[in-house]
């Protein structure tokens, strides 16, 4: 069970920076293999803030991915997240954002990364304060027309929050996100 070896892992690693790599990879190897158990293709990504300007904090970045065929296994070309982006909207709005690509109207809202049909999107908080935000991405549309689906998206984004020390929240209110370059930009960049 994952909250088993969550607790595990906070109660026995002292270094704060080991601690959120396993307790990272636990959490995504575990999403991985019960959301794709059939592998259909998924992706974790796990955007963190950037840090503040005197303006506030104009984008996310992905720290962290790892995916199912027909992703990489981890993606080492990180790009910048912003307001165009379902991650962004998750994050300004402090609320779950789902994307299909079956709703035409969604699909100008936000901007798609490549295999992405359907995607899920929770900020990472603890009160009334953000460290960033888990988006889950599948290659099949309406894969989170499921509550089900949705809701193991909420629950992984709350067992994300113990990855991250006090510091790393800030208040909702130095969010300012601003448009991004486009993500197929960036990662050809």
């Amino acid at each position: 069970d994952i909250y088993c070896r969550v607790i595990e892992l906070v109660a026995t690693i002292g270094d704060p920076e080991t601690r959120r790599w396993h307790l990272t990879q636990a959490i995504f190897e575990y999403t991985l293999q019960h959301l794709d158990f059939d592998h259909r293709g998924l992706a974790i990504t796990l955007a963190r803030l950037m840090p503040a300007h005197e303006d506030g904090i104009h984008s996310l970045f992905e720290s962290t991915m790892r995916g199912n065929d027909p992703w990489p296994f981890a993606f080492e070309n990180h790009v910048y997240l912003g307001s165009t982006t379902l991650a962004g909207m998750a994050a300004m709005l402090n609320r779950l954002q789902t994307w299909d690509n079956l709703d035409e109207d969604q699909r100008l809202q936000f901007e798609a990364d490549d295999y992405e049909r359907s995607a899920c999107a929770y900020p990472v908080t603890r009160g009334e304060r953000l460290a960033g935000v888990l988006i889950i991405s599948s290659t099949q549309p309406d894969f989170f027309a499921n509550p089900v689906a949705c809701q193991a998206v909420v629950e992984y984004a709350q067992l994300l929050g113990l990855v991250f020390q006090e510091n790393d929240f800030i208040p909702f209110a130095k969010l300012n996100l601003r448009p991004m370059p486009s993500l197929k930009w960036q990662r050809l960049e």
